[in-house]
């Protein structure tokens, strides 16, 4: 029996759904607050006549068990699919919390591991049915989440019941749901002083001041990764990069010594961007990586563009690994808080502007499909 065809609704992911029309379309997607997966039939959704109505709704899966008192409990964040589009694995950022009781940042992460196939049965709608297994994500505020051959890639960017303060990606068994390894990451260059943290960590050591919520001036020192992506270099690796939403950059990371159980992997200085990153994405080839900037933690500033990075020159610590923004200007942040984005032993900041056709093509792809995106919201009403 042939698959259907699947659309992520996170994300950069966004703008493929209109590459994605034929008759067994589904979108899975998730509210983030509501702790389901809705399945929805991707042609059903486009006929006006289903328009401001549930008729597309296929089915609505529960990513965790309902707790005992039966409250559903789960907080999706992140959908990815493994390679065979048969198993979706469910990132819920704060595990398995009721949102409306647990009201703040740094719950322990959980991965929902899904049976697509189950997803799109309309008898297992507002079930967990669909749910296999629920693995602990390895750290505190899961969000980012790549698959690997045997292994799943976690980023976490909150530590325990703060906004702030992680450095962690877990690499975690597919099978049996373990963590098999931790990357850690190397601590900001902020203009305020840091706390005396050894990376990588070395016990005894106390645990750190940081700070509650954003914002506060306090941010800067913890990387807190978000989103991940891979990218491929010319010269035949694939490296591991990640939106860092607490020091406003972009790492990139040695993914095979990462995957040999080397937990201190990256291997050039820090990319800086307008603000922290969220969605990050690589080009087909694996040779571009698209970032976009959220907001920052230690001021109140959202940010609004996309950058776009070229993977070879970033992983040289190359200049122009970085283009200008390529889609929206902000206003610009002051010198005194942007802090300096590097790594320990890089004494370079990669920043420059434009210089190769194929980055250029690149951003004008992405600046399109943002731009038609835009148009559609201004010119509906949306809830």
């Amino acid at each position: 029996m042939k698959l259907p065809n699947l659309v992520i609704a996170s994300g950069l992911l966004l703008l493929l759904v209109h590459d994605a029309l034929a008759d067994d379309t589904f979108i899975l997607a998730t509210g983030r607050r509501d702790p389901r997966i809705y399945a929805i039939d991707f042609r059903a959704a486009l006929q006006a006549r289903n328009n401001n109505t549930p008729n597309a709704i296929v089915s609505r899966s529960k990513v965790h068990a309902d707790r005992l008192d039966g409250t559903p409990v789960g907080d999706p964040a992140n959908i990815v699919l493994s390679e065979d589009h048969r198993t979706a694995y469910v990132v819920n950022h704060h595990g398995p919390v009721n949102n409306a009781e647990f009201q703040q940042h740094g719950g322990r992460g959980s991965i929902s591991v899904m049976d697509v196939r189950k997803m799109l049965k309309r008898n297992f709608d507002n079930t967990d049915r669909a749910v296999e297994q629920n693995f602990d994500s390895g750290y505190f505020g899961a969000v980012g989440l790549l698959v690997l051959p045997d292994l799943l890639a976690v980023s976490h960017s909150e530590n325990w019941l703060t906004e702030d303060g992680s450095n962690r990606i877990s690499l975690i068994d597919r099978r049996t749901g373990g963590r098999r390894g931790q990357i850690e990451m190397a601590l900001g260059h902020p203009p305020h002083a840091c706390p005396a943290f050894p990376v990588p960590f070395v016990s005894p050591t106390p645990p750190p001041v940081v700070p509650f919520e954003a914002p506060d001036p306090n941010f800067g020192c913890w990387p807190d990764p978000e989103f991940l992506a891979l990218g491929h270099g010319s010269d035949g690796k694939t490296y591991l990069f990640s939106g860092n939403a607490g020091t406003n950059d972009v790492a990139v990371m040695d993914l095979e010594q990462a995957l040999a159980g080397v937990p201190v992997v990256e291997i050039a200085p820090r990319i800086s961007v307008q603000a922290g990153p969220f969605g990050i994405k690589a080009s087909p080839d694996g040779k571009l990586i698209a970032v976009t900037a959220r907001e920052r933690g230690d001021i109140d500033f959202e940010g609004n563009t996309i950058s776009i990075i070229d993977v070879d020159l970033a992983r040289m610590g190359a200049h122009g690994a970085e283009s200008s923004p390529a889609c929206g200007s902000g206003p610009t942040i002051p010198p005194a808080r942007r802090g300096r984005s590097r790594s320990p032993g890089h004494p370079m900041d990669s920043r420059s502007s434009w210089r190769t056709t194929g980055r250029t093509t690149y951003r004008s792809s992405i600046c399109a499909a943002l731009s038609r995106t835009t148009r559609t919201r201004k010119s509906r009403a949306f809830p």
